[in-house]
């Protein structure tokens, strides 16, 4: 209203005729995967494309490509799961780690080299801490148990 830092709304068209746009380039991959995906990978573990992008449309009212989604659930599964070749990669240092904390823990790690031309890949891993060898030498149980751990990456095991 003139010079003053005021406005008067003289008329008010409550009816919209306009479509609202979906197409947001703000929700990418990374955004998504971090702020939907991962919560629901974390309460279910089968999460599909089409639920994905159904939930970016009514929670966030975005519509997503089939690509973005796939994209960020593979990005999401990596929060999640964690990077298996990182881990395996880390697990000299973890072993190197057990040693110097306490020199009496057993650990082996035993690798396949199915061609000389090839790397080495990991095997297995054994470890035994020294408190549970101690423990079982004083205390002499009459039974052993052996527990195994599958590995359900993409590796397998």
């Amino acid at each position: 209203m003139g010079t003053s830092h005021t406005y008067q709304i003289k008329s008010l068209d409550k009816d919209h005729t306009c479509a609202r746009k979906t197409k947001n380039k703000l929700a990418c991959s990374r955004w998504v995967a971090n702020f939907v995906v991962v919560k629901k990978l974390q309460t279910n573990q089968k999460v599909t494309i089409h639920d994905i992008m159904d939930d970016m449309r009514k929670n966030h009212a975005v519509g997503i490509t089939k690509g973005r989604a796939w994209k960020a659930k593979q990005i999401a599964q990596k929060i999640v799961e964690g990077d298996a070749d990182g881990q395996y990669s880390m697990i000299k240092r973890y072993v190197a780690e057990l040693i110097r904390v306490c020199p009496g823990n057993s650990v082996k790690i035993n690798v396949d080299r199915p061609d000389p031309g090839l790397q080495p890949r990991f095997g297995s891993f054994y470890f035994c801490f020294d408190g549970c060898k101690k423990g079982f030498t004083n205390g002499c149980r009459p039974f052993i148990g052996v527990d195994g751990c599958h590995l359900k990456t993409k590796y397998g095991g």
